[in-house]
């Protein structure tokens, strides 16, 4: 294997960073892409300590590092996420401007894999570009293989495209991995297998304890912290999380490290079961762990909780890796390590410490405008809805109220509000231009006038719409923008990189290496 040189490692685009060129005619025979769902990029240095050779550092020591890799646009959520990531552009764009958005026509909250024609049956239905898989498999008559499996449907779905051959997600409810007739009309006899030998019992009943003794989690706040909610629905967030047989074992084991470990065990049987990377068409398997943002949302990034996530998360690596090395072998095939979004502080745990910090609902801010509007235009119907920061007006506003004067006065209304730092309306979005890091870019290259409101407002830092334990994402702040991003194995040369970097520009990259189009929507050069 011929090496790109070092100097070029600060060259603009990811591809003349990461990687060799030196045979173009060559291609992994496999790319496994890692999404870690709620991972923050300062994790990869706080939980150093617990890193192994054959886990994350494989990565760290023998792979290419993005030391500042950023989602550029908002809401950050896992849908728009996992899009974004595959298609190689924003929202805007791909049409996944959130896990829910409200409908005008339908007056009605529509989640991002609901399918109006399967009935009930989750689809890529409103993913408006191709993903890199769907390229993949378009480059070569449809040879390669394209699979992706999570423990959320929308982390499966948007992964394997339109036009992937699966996607995998675990029914909590029936406790095995279930796909969409999207895909296919029945399980493959390979899942059937694996799901009648799942034994979620088996796995739950083992409960949860800290894998090394708590008095060594130093990267992490006590155990026992009053803003801190159960993950797995026990009464108190604190070691051991034990079973009970009046638990839902399905919800009990997504909300633990356990959840990972399944994702994993299915991951390996799939390339077992479809003999992914086995052949001379390259195949591309996506993996997204769910339970980092499960546990996350519950105690917070800085928990013992999280923390001991993040050790077993690493020995999950190990187990991949060690599998991949014996199955594929170390030369054939290349791993890309991602995350959907960060996550923000506690709030009651930044107050503590004297940080600005709070909590404002999309029900507050609907609440306040609906009684703004009755007080000064005698009809609190003019706000229609509100959900992820965005404001719907009712679509027939009285002739008496011009829709401009009613746009200027709820603006004026929504500064008045705690917590509050911007709001733009949607003439501003549509047009705007600037700086991509920019409060107002943000939210254009997450903006849709179909799907997105008349009027948007941002949070100032480290406030969120959220219940008062735990926490949450969605905001353009570095916290939840700041992702890793990591390279190792085939044709991957070894380096970091501190320029900064879009997510979107990887399914860019990723083209040029397997010399396939880029994804229909891609707006990433590089």
């Amino acid at each position: 294997m011929c090496w790109i040189n070092n100097t070029r490692r600060l060259l603009k685009t990811l591809a003349c960073s990461v990687l060799s060129f030196c045979a173009v005619s060559q291609t992994p025979k496999l790319v496994v892409w890692i999404t870690v769902d709620q991972m923050r990029y300062e994790m990869l240095h706080r939980y150093k300590h617990r890193w192994t050779t054959n886990g994350i550092k494989r990565f760290t020591d023998s792979g290419f590092v993005f030391n500042n890799a950023h989602y550029n646009y908002v809401p950050t959520y896992t849908g728009p996420g996992h899009a974004s990531l595959f298609t190689g552009t924003t929202p805007r764009v791909h049409g996944i401007v959130g896990n829910h958005w409200y409908s005008r026509s339908k007056a009605k909250m529509v989640y991002c894999t609901n399918d109006t024609v399967l009935k009930n049956q989750p689809s890529p239905q409103h993913l408006q570009s191709s993903t890199i898989g769907d390229e993949l498999r378009l480059s070569n008559s449809n040879n390669s293989k394209v699979i992706a499996v999570s423990l959320k449907d929308r982390s499966a779905i948007f992964p394997a495209g339109r036009h992937g051959n699966a996607a995998y997600w675990f029914d909590e409810h029936h406790m095995q991995f279930i796909t969409s007739t999207w895909y296919m009309q029945s399980l493959p006899k390979w899942v059937n297998t694996f799901n009648k030998n799942l034994n979620i019992y088996d796995r739950v009943k083992k409960g949860w304890k800290p894998y090394y003794a708590l008095s060594t989690y130093t990267a992490s706040t006590p155990d026992t912290m009053s803003f801190e909610a159960s993950p797995t629905g026990s009464a108190r967030a604190v070691f051991p999380y034990e079973y009970l047989k009046t638990d839902a074992p399905g919800t009990w084991i997504k909300g633990s490290p356990q959840g990972n470990a399944l994702v994993t065990d299915f991951a390996m049987e799939a390339i077992n079961a479809e003999a992914l990377g086995t052949d001379s068409y390259c195949d591309l398997l996506s993996i997204s762990y769910s339970s980092t943002d499960i546990i996350g949302h519950a105690t917070g990034p800085r928990s013992v909780e999280t923390e001991d996530t993040y050790i077993r998360l690493n020995i999950e690596f190990e187990k991949l890796f060690s599998f991949l090395d014996a199955r594929i072998g170390a030369e054939h095939y290349m791993v890309i390590l991602s995350a959907d979004h960060g996550a923000a502080e506690v709030p009651k745990f930044l107050i503590d410490q004297n940080i600005p910090a709070g909590l404002l609902t999309d029900d507050n801010v609907l609440q306040h405008l609906k009684r703004y509007c009755q007080i000064h235009f005698k009809d609190s119907t003019l706000v229609e809805h509100v959900c992820n920061h965005n404001i719907y007006l009712k679509s027939e506003v009285s002739s008496n109220v011009p829709k401009i004067q009613l746009i200027n006065s709820l603006r004026f209304a929504l500064t008045q509000l705690q917590g509050i730092a911007q709001v733009f309306n949607a003439d501003e979005i549509i047009q705007a231009t600037g700086a991509d890091g920019s409060s107002i870019m943000q939210i254009h290259n997450g903006f849709m006038p179909e799907h997105s409101g008349d009027l948007v407002y941002t949070l100032k830092p480290q406030w969120m719409d959220h219940e008062s334990k735990g926490t949450t994402h969605g905001s353009g702040y570095n916290y939840d923008t700041h992702v890793p991003l990591l390279f190792v194995g085939f044709g991957i040369s070894k380096g970091h990189s501190f320029e900064h970097v879009n997510i979107t520009q990887i399914a860019s990259t990723l083209a040029e290496l397997l010399h396939i189009c880029k994804p229909s929507g891609c707006t990433a050069l590089h």
